[in-house]
């Protein structure tokens, strides 16, 4: 179901506020936040904000709002958020390890991404879950993440295909639609933080692959995917050859 009066829709990496300003263009009485890290895109979506409140193309009802807030510490009430749609950046906007400097990698980054999401999703209006739409390049870092989070999201049986495979900007993408796992959340919605046991723990692949291995995100032989030239280097990396 698309967004119902009344309700709160939250775009956590918000960029430039894009897709937050379209739904309060398109639904009404819509509560919509934009919040990202970045002190520019916040500066940037505040304008555009403005500017579709100024050309009066929001619907009747509906409000715009931005904040600087890092997705993995939402300054969210507990269950507070009817709806989360995102396009996440990893991979090919942000550097691959999610927290610069500290080894975490960005299936371990997106997985406390995904438990904050749990925490602040709440009972939607007229019943049901709320939910988080998400549009990520990578369906097995999604998954992988997913399971770092103990799964306190799972995916919603929506009657077809999920995660759906869509084409967007001639890119291969997957459009998610989670809701949180109620049965593993503990009083107030708060949701366990520890991997799960057994669980692979991803590291940082060394030497050359084997000939026959085809990198997922360039479609070239020679390197591993997490070493794939297209992707941006880790900051450390880039400051550690910096100082050699």
């Amino acid at each position: 179901a698309g967004p119902r009066p009344g309700e709160l829709l939250l775009d956590p990496f918000g960029g430039v506020g894009t897709i937050a300003v379209e739904a309060a263009c398109r639904f009404p009485a819509l509560l919509c936040i934009s919040s990202d890290k970045d002190p520019s895109a916040c500066h940037t979506a505040a304008m555009h904000c403005q500017l579709a409140k100024k050309m009066g193309r929001l619907q009747p009802g509906s409000r715009l709002e931005t904040r600087k807030w890092d997705a993995r510490k939402l300054k969210l009430e507990d269950r507070s958020v009817d709806l989360i749609v995102s396009d996440l950046p990893f991979l090919n906007r942000c550097d691959f390890d999610f927290d610069s400097g500290r080894g975490t990698s960005a299936r371990q980054g997106l997985a406390a991404v995904l438990r904050s999401f749990a925490r602040v999703l709440k009972e939607r209006n007229e019943g049901g879950p709320g939910l988080a739409l998400l549009l990520v390049q990578s369906r097995h870092m999604l998954e992988d993440a997913l399971r770092y989070s103990d799964n306190c999201l799972k995916l919603q049986d929506t009657g077809g295909v999920n995660p759906r495979p869509v084409v967007i900007g001639g890119a291969a993408c997957w459009i998610f639609v989670l809701e949180q796992d109620r049965s593993l959340s503990g009083p107030a919605g708060a949701v366990k933080s520890q991997r799960p046991s057994g669980d692979r723990v991803f590291h940082r692949r060394q030497g050359v692959p084997p000939s026959t291995y085809i990198c997922r995100c360039c479609h070239l032989p020679g390197h591993w995917r997490d070493r794939c030239p297209v992707l941006p280097r880790p900051r450390h990396e880039i400051e550690r050859r910096a100082t050699m």
